[in-house]
């Protein structure tokens, strides 16, 4: 029995399981008769291990950005009964949608996993010579957020490097962090305010969904700006104010030959119970797993 579903958009309409007659009919009533029947496309997958299905929407993205919201949520609805009937409890959306469709399934986005490898994702960018120095020398910024995740990454990443500044809008409630790291591998970690210099000498600046897009300006060219975010809108305009300035927010990981995105990946190591309350455990747990950085996006 699948356990995960993989959702995606029919490239065009002909590619939809329904009577060529009734995609002559008017909008309207073409949309409704869709809702009404859930015309999916199943195809099983099995991926590290977990078996899923990949499954064609009855619609284009064209049609989804055209449909009237009431018979969108309508089709969303009717194809989760279908989905909960098959007992499918985690899926991936098609990357174009931006918010979830179900009430009941679960909905992987990438964006929980995505702090749990940062210092692979530094690493990779070292080996690779996306940064051309070694993992010693370079300066690592991190962007706070004011967001949960935001220690659990200086956490990961501080016994690995030699120099960590956080840039933050309230730099006193990491007064006591700075105090322990220093005390547990002698990393004087510098913690500011705004700071232009600071910025402007990273080599690699991890947003933590910093407030300001416009920092990306005080980066230096070759930099490396990961956007742990999942934020789509705010990756668009870095990548169009700084094309000097590798825009990283996604990355593929593999394990036993087998790549998959960050989204999928999540939803497959939390049907797999890899995730805990305590992230350090679940940071064992995923070392255990084998699973390696493929690819920067």
């Amino acid at each position: 029995m699948a356990k995960y579903a993989e959702l995606y958009f029919a490239e065009n309409e002909e590619d939809i399981p329904i009577n060529k007659h009734i995609m002559k009919l008017p909008e309207g009533l073409r949309y409704r008769i869709i809702k009404w029947d859930r015309m999916l496309k199943y195809q099983e997958k099995s991926t590290w291990d977990i078996k899923g299905e990949k499954i064609q929407l009855p619609l284009t993205y064209t049609m989804y950005r055209k449909m009237p919201r009431d018979i969108r949520d309508g089709v969303f609805n009717k194809i989760e009964v279908k989905l909960k009937q098959k007992e499918i409890t985690h899926l991936t959306l098609p990357r174009l949608i931006t918010t979830s469709q179900f009430r009941n399934i679960k909905e992987c986005t990438g964006n929980y996993i995505k702090p749990f490898f940062v210092m692979e994702v530094i690493k990779f960018a070292t080996s690779q010579k996306i940064i051309n120095k070694d993992l010693g020398n370079i300066e690592v910024i991190l962007l706070d957020g004011n967001r949960e995740d935001v220690d659990m990454i200086i956490d990961f990443i501080y016994p690995h490097i030699n120099h960590l500044t956080i840039v933050s809008d309230r730099p006193e409630r990491f007064n006591d962090k700075s105090q322990y790291i220093f005390q547990d591998v002698g990393l004087n970690m510098q913690v500011l305010s705004y700071n232009k210099n600071a910025i402007s000498q990273g080599d690699i600046i991890i947003d933590t969904h910093y407030y300001d897009p416009s920092i990306i300006h005080l980066c230096k060219k070759g930099a490396l700006y990961l956007d742990i975010a999942n934020n789509k809108e705010k990756t668009v305009i870095l990548m169009e104010k700084q094309d000097t300035i590798n825009v990283i927010d996604q990355f593929l990981l593999v394990k036993n030959g087998e790549i998959v995105s960050t989204k999928k990946a999540e939803m497959l190591l939390e049907i797999d119970s890899i995730f805990t309350s305590d992230y350090k455990e679940t940071m064992k747990r995923l070392q255990k797993q084998n699973i390696e950085i493929y690819k920067l996006v």
